[in-house]
């Protein structure tokens, strides 16, 4: 055995001795020569210049006014009559409208209901009101003639004035282009009057409360470029001077936003004037996206969308520009030791290199055949890298090197150490881990794992709002071809669930040769089956999962061997119970032959087989 294991011992180190293909670089011969650059200087963007302050919001323009407006108007309907020579008479009726009538005629209209030369305004409707002068249409025979009558009509209607833009809002947009403030217009033949009411530029409104206000401000710069109020969803872009009437109803400095939005900052010196749009979007109606709440909530989202990608791209790019200072520096001191390595890196692609001064140089390599040295003596001192032999190009004499950690072996041995007792170490040699024990190569190591370095994986869990779960409790439109698929689809499903409820009830109920007794004994079997593998499925002992598997198999012999015996032993028995039942039963119910009134039993001609009438009817002649 001690034989064996020498044996072993020799033939295991000798593979060791074999020769093998290396890399051996030349430090004389330059590939090239590179320099890390110092690392930059990161510094991270200025923040926003953002200002807080408090201020009263009110309400967009949507609560109008109402103004009662009088309308004026004369109608004048004419005739031309014609007789003729023998007497035949023809006649045509028009209806123009007259002139406008006077601001202070149509305001006398509506206060009296008279008119000075047309007669009273006798009412038509609840608002509205004319005159009856009836047309009367003469003949001059044998001429024409001609003819005509007035009528005054006045209708009362409510309009609605938008005092922040202050534009009276009535059908068909007739008013307009007239003035609140003059309380008469004139619009083609109709006048108009109303009464103004007071301070119709400042009507009573319930503010939306006091709520923050931010104030975003330029880099470098006091002017704003946008307003916010986060507790109303609202993002102002820009502002508009307020009129003089704005400012006597609210006091202070108001501002006000397109479409009526009015704010009035309490002691916010930061906001002083009116400010425009960073960035204005071209052809926009603003007044109308921001007197909308559902658009001044979309403003506000895309603001805030837009202002935290720029906060996250400014993080970003400042973790790269700190991510690429951290590893231009540990480059550069990884350079000094380990050059090829640091250099293969950077330029993906395996090199090898030295360090001399500040520069890393490339160097040209070749292949070459050599043996690993058993022992990591050097001189007077120990090497802590694998030492490799091989030949010098002309085969002459044998050249030492050493098995850098790149993968290639340098003529410099610069990895010594002095002696160190009961030293180990292990080395990758091309795809093998050599383990040297004092110095000495001792064995391959087979046990060694491989790590991979990753970043932690981040776990992050978003809250979304589910839009289309919302918008599915409102009531959308279909067409009849959809209709008329979920009408299918549903008779389609009752069809599929009555054929299996019939093929049930016919399976379970009929007890004749119909019967689907194939869908029973499927059934049962299915039964059995999920029983059986739920019980054995409940095991989790290797051990008492064979005993029981071992346990059913012999259950199942013996249970067969069990029925045939019950079958052979009680079948017969069961056959002439069986049969003697039906004999007793057929006793029981048979029918007594019938007989006459005097007692004498009646023959009967017997049945046979033979059709010929004179066999059973012998001739008599």
């Amino acid at each position: 055995m001690l034989r064996l294991q020498c044996f072993l011992i020799v033939m295991f180190l000798g593979c060791f001795m074999c020769e093998q293909t290396f890399q051996v670089c030349h430090e004389t011969v330059s590939d090239g020569e590179y320099v890390i650059s110092k690392p930059p200087l990161c510094k991270r963007p200025e923040p926003e210049n953002v200002t807080s302050c408090k201020a009263k919001v009110y309400h967009p323009s949507t609560d109008f006014i109402k103004v009662k407006v009088f309308m004026c108007q004369v109608m004048i309907e004419k005739y031309t009559s014609v007789s003729y020579f023998f007497g035949a008479k023809t006649h045509e009726v028009t209806t123009i409208a007259g002139g406008a009538p006077l601001a202070s005629v149509c305001e006398q209209w509506s206060r009296t209901h008279k008119t000075s030369s047309m007669g009273d305004l006798v009412p038509l409707t609840k608002s509205s009101w004319s005159t009856r002068n009836k047309l009367e249409i003469k003949y001059h025979w044998p001429t024409s003639a001609q003819g005509s009558v007035r009528n005054a009509i006045l209708t009362e209607s409510v309009v609605l004035y938008d005092h922040i833009n202050k534009v009276m809002k009535s059908a068909l947009g007739i008013l307009s282009n007239c003035n609140i403030h003059r309380g008469a217009c004139t619009v083609g033949t109709r006048s108009y009057v109303w009464s103004v009411p007071d301070r119709i530029d400042c009507p009573v409104t319930t503010p939306l409360g006091t709520h923050e206000l931010l104030i975003h401000f330029e880099k470098g710069l006091s002017t704003p470029y946008r307003m916010e109020i986060r507790d109303l969803g609202m993002s102002i872009h820009h502002s508009v001077q307020c009129s003089s009437n704005v400012g006597d109803c609210y006091g202070d400095i108001p501002f006000c936003a397109p479409g009526g939005l009015i704010l009035v900052p309490e002691n916010c010196s930061a906001l002083r004037t009116p400010f425009a749009a960073r960035h204005p979007p071209p052809d926009v109606n603003d007044s109308i996206a921001s007197s909308n709440p559902l658009g001044l909530f979309l403003t506000e989202l895309s603001d805030t969308v837009s202002e935290g990608f720029v906060n996250v791209t400014a993080d970003i790019h400042y973790l790269e520009c700190q991510l690429t200072s951290l590893l231009t520096t540990i480059y550069s001191l990884l350079a000094r030791q380990y050059p090829g390595e640091t250099l293969s890196q950077l330029l993906g692609i395996p090199k090898a290199a030295i360090t001399i001064g500040d520069v890393v140089t490339a160097i040209t390599c070749e292949p070459v055949s050599g043996t690993v040295i058993r022992d990591l003596r050097h001189g007077n001192l120990f090497a802590t890298r694998p030492l490799i032999q091989f030949k010098d190009p002309n085969g002459n004499h044998s050249i030492t090197g050493q098995y850098y950690r790149d993968g290639y072996v340098y003529k410099n041995i610069k990895f010594l150490e002095n002696y160190v007792p009961g030293r180990i170490m292990s080395f990758k040699v091309g795809d093998v881990y050599y383990t040297y024990e004092n110095y000495t190569l001792a064995h391959v190591n087979s046990k060694v794992h491989y790590l991979t370095p990753q970043l932690a994986p981040v776990h992050y869990t978003p809250h979304t709002v589910d839009y289309q779960s919302i918008m599915n409790e409102f009531p959308r439109p279909s067409t009849g071809l959809d209709d008329m698929t979920s009408i299918l689809m549903a008779l389609s499903q009752a069809r599929l669930t009555h054929d299996k409820l019939y093929h049930y009830i016919n399976s379970n109920l009929k007890s004749n040769v119909d019967a689907d007794m194939d869908f029973v004994a499927q059934t049962a079997e299915n039964v059995v089956t999920n029983v059986f593998i739920a019980a054995i499925s409940n095991i989790t002992s290797p051990f008492i999962g064979g005993i029981m598997v071992v346990f059913f198999f012999l259950a199942l012999i013996w249970g067969g061997i069990l029925t045939f015996w019950a079958l052979k032993h009680y079948l017969p028995i069961a056959i002439q119970i069986a049969r003697g039942k039906i004999e007793a039963y057929r006793k029981n119910d048979k029918v007594d032959e019938p007989k006459p009134d005097n007692g004498e039993e009646v023959g009967f001609i017997p049945t046979t087989n033979v059709h010929n009438v004179n066999q059973i009817y012998p001739n008599l002649d």
